[in-house]
């Protein structure tokens, strides 16, 4: 199975360029309306204006709030450079939400927002 997960954006290019900066690579796909990032073999990241989805699903819901008021979602990054990764998150200009801790699920994970409010954990186990 491929999975893409899609977060809207306020700022395609802004937001790509966020993303490119956090995890260290080029987009695999950049056109107007869509930027996709591969995460690992089946798994992309899907980076859409939030005015594509009320075009694509015509006008059914109204338009995503993209603000660091409205978590709409959590992007769950478990990985073994997740130190690396939310450094290059804070240079891309993202929101500290608190430095790694322990969990109790038994990962040490670091919390921030992106510049469109989407909520980005930093795992290691």
């Amino acid at each position: 199975m491929n999975v893409t997960i899609i977060i809207y954006t306020s700022d395609q290019e802004k937001a790509t360029g966020f993303y490119r900066t956090l995890l260290g690579a080029d987009p695999i796909l950049a056109v107007p309306g869509m930027t996709e990032f591969e995460l690992n073999e089946g798994t992309k990241l899907g980076i859409m204006p939030a005015a594509g989805i009320v075009r694509i699903l015509e006008g059914e819901i109204s338009e995503p709030i993209c603000s660091q008021d409205h978590v709409k979602c959590e992007l769950y990054l478990s990985k073994e450079n997740a130190d690396q990764l939310y450094e290059n998150s804070m240079k891309a200009g993202g929101i500290s939400l608190g430095g790694f801790k322990l969990r109790n699920w038994g990962e040490e994970v670091a919390y921030c927002l992106d510049l469109d409010g989407n909520l980005i954990a930093f795992a290691r186990r």
